[in-house]
Formats: structure tokens, C-alpha cells, sequence
């Protein structure tokens, strides 16, 4: 499929006029994040679950995020969990990436894969019981989460899904966070 050409001025005025949309949330993100926070300090305590941690793999699809990918594999490490990176025909520097993480692995796909594809190539390379499946700009609120998982995951458990929080962005990449579910799964 052939690409349209971009017109940089009407570029410029979709991103100024997504930008000014977005400045509402932007000037309520505080508020937003501090309920979010207060949300996760009322959950009840983590299980001690850390050791059960080694239980997992985190993979990963990725391709052209290099910046996100090495903010995502910071918190894995930080928390213990290791990570698969698929490298689905990206940027070299992905790999840099990886090398930085101990606990992360890089494999590459040197002819890029739909995300399914990607994800069942990956998977057929993981050891541990269980298997994580997470996109390359998730960022973990807290670093209780997987324990969480955990221990929702039973013995006759097929799937768990965390619940998803979309943060946006407007031109002076200001985050600003919503309280919105953007992914929640009840089984």
C-alpha cells in the first residue's frame, strides 16, 4: 500500500489543534494521577509474592519505540521479571536496548510479523509457567502488580488481565492521565 504524501502545514495544524483539545486533560492530570495513586494505596496489601516473580516472562512486541521499550524493561528489572523483547523488524537500536537489561533477552524477526504472529513465535522461546504478554509503551503504576497476577492465576486459571490506564500526549509531550478503563478483563 502506497503511502500519501503529508502536507506539513495541515500536519501542523492537526497536532496544534490535538494539542489544544488535550489541554484540559493535561491541566487535570495532577488531580488525576493523585486519585489513581490514592486508588492503589487502598488496595489491599501485595502478597508476598516476589519469589514467584521468577514464574514469569514478560514479552514484548516492538519495533520502532526504542525509548518506551527501555523505560518498560527499567521497571521489569527493578521488580524482577524477565523479559522476551521481540524485535519485529525495528530500528537497530532496540538491541542496544536490550543489552542494557540482564534480565531481558532480545529476539529478532528479521521480516516484520502481525502482532498475533509475533507474540506466538515468542512464546514458543519461553521456560517459565507463566507467560506475559505486554505492549512496548505499558509503564506499571506500581511495582506490586505482578503479585497481583499472581495470585489471581490459580491452578485452573487460563488468562489474567490487568486493568489498563491510558495516559495522552499533546505537542509539549505533557502527560496526562485519565481515570478511564481502557482494558479490563473479568473472567
Amino acid at each position: 500500500r502506497g503511502r500519501r504524501p503529508v502536507d506539513p502545514a495541515l500536519d501542523a495544524g492537526v497536532r496544534l489543534g490535538r494539542s489544544a483539545l488535550a489541554a484540559p486533560d493535561r491541566l487535570r492530570a495532577p488531580a488525576r494521577l493523585a486519585a489513581v495513586r490514592a486508588q492503589l494505596d487502598a488496595l489491599p496489601p501485595a502478597p508476598e509474592g516476589a519469589a514467584r516473580r521468577t514464574e514469569v516472562t514478560a514479552v514484548i512486541v516492538t519495533a520502532s519505540q526504542p525509548a518506551r521499550l527501555d523505560a518498560l524493561l527499567a521497571a521489569l528489572g527493578r521488580i524482577g521479571v524477565a523479559a522476551l523483547v521481540v524485535d519485529n523488524a525495528g530500528v537497530p537500536e532496540n538491541a542496544l536496548v536490550v543489552a542494557r537489561h540482564p534480565d531481558a533477552r532480545h529476539l529478532r524477526l528479521e521480516q516484520p510479523r502481525n502482532y498475533a504472529a509475533a507474540n506466538e513465535h515468542a512464546i514458543a522461546e519461553v521456560t517459565t509457567r507463566w507467560t506475559l504478554l505486554l505492549n512496548d509503551d505499558v509503564l506499571p503504576m506500581d511495582d506490586h502488580w505482578p503479585d497481583r497476577m499472581l495470585v489471581a492465576a490459580d491452578e485452573g486459571t487460563v488468562a489474567v488481565g490487568a486493568q489498563l490506564v491510558p495516559g495522552r500526549r499533546g505537542l509539549p509531550r505533557g502527560h496526562a492521565l485519565h481515570r478511564t478503563v481502557q482494558h479490563a478483563l473479568h473472567l
